[in-house]
């Protein structure tokens, strides 16, 4: 079974309104190309807005990532992807990143596999993220899992994960920590969770070294401020970069 049709089995479980994530095409094979995964927290549509034919429905969501930095998405989608291309412009040069192609491309977006903490449209109320309660949202955990086992089950296990959402950076960060979940990946294992410091980025950047198919593998986790937060200090490209201990995690010299 394909990389695509088993990601579309695992969000099926979530009924027909569940959305599909954006996967670039860097995902259809393992290669030395950087791969980048971004969740966000929830989507929504208003009832009067659902269609009679939900496949439609499931496939606006890559639609708005497809548009996203030249064809005049949505907001979040606008703002989420100048957010992570900014921060993957910094980690250029950093050995985290050393051998790997970088080059972004805003049209066809090859490096993104693009997704949200909730894998279904949520009706119009849930725009305000304090309407998303923590129940709810565990309940998408498994998924979580299964979608981070599937890529690694392909060989085609994320470089670089940025989380969007102060609310999915719980379930994110404990998926590596071998305090949590670490060990029920059938695919990956976790050999070292390093996290930012106390005092820096301590809840906005893990270091996770993974195996998988046999391998080592490095991977950044952050959290990046959703567009739409309210916060007089934005956590953007520059904030993670401006701290040394996240410099440190990312493989970044001293003076960048």
């Amino acid at each position: 079974m394909s990389l695509h049709d088993e990601i579309n089995t695992l969000y099926w479980g979530h009924g027909t309104r569940h959305i599909l994530p954006f996967i670039g095409d860097s995902y259809d094979q393992p290669s030395d190309e950087l791969r980048v995964l971004v969740v966000g927290l929830n989507a929504y549509i208003s009832d009067g807005d659902w269609p009679e034919d939900d496949t439609d429905v499931q496939q606006r969501y890559p639609d708005w990532w497809r548009a996203a930095g030249h064809a005049n998405s949505h907001h979040y989608h606008e703002a989420a992807y100048k957010g992570y291309s900014a921060l993957i412009d910094r980690l250029k040069e950093s050995a985290l990143l050393a051998g790997l192609s970088c080059k972004l491309d805003a049209q066809n977006k090859p490096e993104l596999y693009a997704t949200n903490a909730v894998k279904f449209f949520l009706p119009e109320r849930f725009k305000d993220s304090n309407e998303l309660s923590s129940e709810r949202l565990a309940t998408q955990r498994a998924t979580w899992h299964g979608e981070l086992d599937t890529l690694a089950k392909h060989s085609v296990f994320p470089h670089v994960i940025v989380i969007f959402a102060e609310k999915a950076w719980r379930m994110a960060w404990q998926a590596f920590h071998p305090n949590h979940w670490a060990k029920s990946h059938q695919h990956f294992r976790v050999m070292k969770f390093v996290p930012g410091a106390d005092g820096g980025t301590r809840h906005y950047a893990n270091r996770i070294t993974a195996e998988v198919g046999g391998h080592s593998h490095e991977i950044l986790l952050v959290r990046l401020h959703h567009p739409s937060a309210r916060s007089k200090v934005k956590c953007d490209a520059d904030w993670l970069v401006a701290h040394s201990d996240f410099r440190e995690l990312a493989g970044l010299s001293a003076s960048e």
